[in-house]
């Protein structure tokens, strides 16, 4: 089975939390969480379920991040950012995943992140 979806606005990079930072405040990892927080709006509106990778049924998933200029993070910590979203380790998080991403990408009037989902039913 194949899903696709698109995630409007600013692409934002995954960020490591380290011990120090789960306790003082900071912008960065807010933006994250706010971002994480948004793509499962998109998932829940959208009504797509989305099955919980397993050894036996692991999932592929493609991204292509839109930037709106030469400033940004890497395609690499996009894609993390949003597997960690889609699948959050407190419910087994992304261990059965793969995938890939694309080159960055740029559309100055329309920053985006296009998602690609891969999947059998078993």
């Amino acid at each position: 089975m194949t899903i696709f979806f698109v995630i409007p606005g600013d692409p934002v990079p995954h960020v490591s939390v380290t011990y120090r930072g789960k306790w003082v405040p900071n912008n960065r990892i807010r933006k994250v969480t706010k971002y994480k927080d948004d793509i499962r709006k998109i998932i829940m509106a959208q009504r797509i379920k989305l099955p919980i990778p397993t050894k036996k049924n692991p999932i592929w998933i493609l991204t292509a991040a839109y930037f709106r200029n030469g400033r940004h993070g890497d395609p690499e910590s996009i894609h993390k950012a949003i597997k960690d979203a889609l699948w959050p380790a407190k419910e087994g998080g992304d261990k059965y995943t793969g995938g890939a991403y694309t080159k960055p990408l740029y559309d100055a009037k329309n920053p985006r992140v296009e998602v690609l989902i891969e999947f059998s039913l078993y």
